[in-house]
């Protein structure tokens, strides 16, 4: 799966975040968003290997891990550089 398709979907986003702090229940991912919607979120990510889930736990896979540390830091960037600091800064 794309970065890309990660970054344009907010639930697979926030889905993706939250499991880099360990596994989680489907009913811990879904606070947020509407039951189906994540259901729906979910159902790529367990197809393309990017997460796993035993028993009612999900959690990210190796591949998946390294595709949520990728995506933090692309959310990370993304935030610094919509900050005031680069606005008001002459980058000339």
């Amino acid at each position: 799966m794309d970065i890309e398709k990660l970054i344009g979907s907010d639930i697979r986003r926030e889905i993706m975040l939250r499991l880099l702090e360990g596994p989680e229940r489907l009913t811990q991912l879904r606070p947020k968003s509407a039951k189906q919607a994540v259901n729906n979120a979910i159902q790529p990510l367990l197809e393309e290997g990017l997460i796993e889930g035993q028993g009612g736990l999900y959690s990210l896979t190796d591949f998946g891990r390294v595709h949520a540390l990728i995506l933090q830091n692309v959310v990370d960037s993304v935030e610094v550089l919509q900050s005031d600091f680069w606005r008001v800064h002459d980058l000339s």
